[in-house]
């Protein structure tokens, strides 16, 4: 496959939406290999944390996810996207280190 469209096809994926139902959009239960496998898509750099990129995709992708359309993570523009990842600092950073550990979640 060509690499462009391969960034492309990539792009246009959106993890998160596969644990959500297709109907309500609702974010489903998630079993604890679930749960782990979406901290694994997240945590590119496999060192414990959720952080900096890592936290804008995952936002990104988890408000996009909640469309029932096909939009695009990009489209979250960057003020809305400060704005929420304050909110969830604030709601889930307990020990305030700046990145998210999964004992915080």
């Amino acid at each position: 496959m060509d690499p462009s469209k391969r960034v492309h096809i990539e792009k246009a994926h959106n993890f998160m939406r596969q644990y959500r139902d297709p109907e309500s959009r609702e974010l489903r239960k998630l079993s604890a290999n679930q749960f782990m496998e979406v901290w694994s898509h997240y945590d590119k750099d496999a060192n414990g944390y959720i952080e900096g990129t890592e936290l804008d995709g995952f936002l990104r992708e988890f408000v996009s996810s909640a469309n029932a359309t096909d939009v695009s993570p990009e489209t979250l523009t960057d003020a809305t996207l400060d704005e929420l990842k304050s909110c969830f600092m604030e709601a889930y950073d307990d020990n305030q280190d700046g990145k998210i550990d999964i004992r915080e979640v």
